[in-house]
């Protein structure tokens, strides 16, 4: 499903990007554990909504939350621009995403890191009929 694809491809994408900037820094997808060390990111991905667009392709929304584990306060202030500007531009297969909006909270010791992408994809359509068309016109 495509819907999936986008989620994963946003996730891996993030991950990819943290590993990069902060390779010292582990970075985990599943569920939070107790007792993690410190420091450490943690990422989900989140869709929120998809539209059509005109050319039969469709818009998504996803939403990450990146949280940042970090027993200092400064350090997550720090942090804090440093992972905003990090995923301000995120590479996927099929191109560049940039955010849309990013915010920021710090709730109980954890860096929340809240970014929001707007992924087009437009499906390649393989119609032999639109392949004879454009070989027409180009005569």
């Amino acid at each position: 499903m495509v819907l999936n694809a986008v989620v994963e491809a946003v996730a891996e994408a993030i991950i990819g990007a943290l590993d990069e900037r902060f390779p010292n820094i582990p970075v985990y997808t599943d569920e939070i554990i107790q007792g993690i060390e410190k420091p450490t990111f943690w990422v989900k991905v989140i869709f929120n909504d998809r539209t059509r667009t005109m050319y039969e392709g469709h818009t998504y929304r996803v939403l990450a939350d990146v949280r940042f584990f970090d027993r200092s306060s400064s350090n997550r202030r720090i942090m804090a621009n440093n992972i905003a500007q990090t995923l301000e531009r995120i590479r996927l297969p099929w191109g560049k995403v940039w955010s849309d909006r990013t915010w920021v909270e710090d709730v109980d010791d954890v860096l929340h890191v809240f970014i929001d992408y707007t992924v087009r994809v437009v499906p390649v359509i393989d119609d032999p009929l639109m392949m004879r068309m454009k070989e027409e016109i180009r005569v």
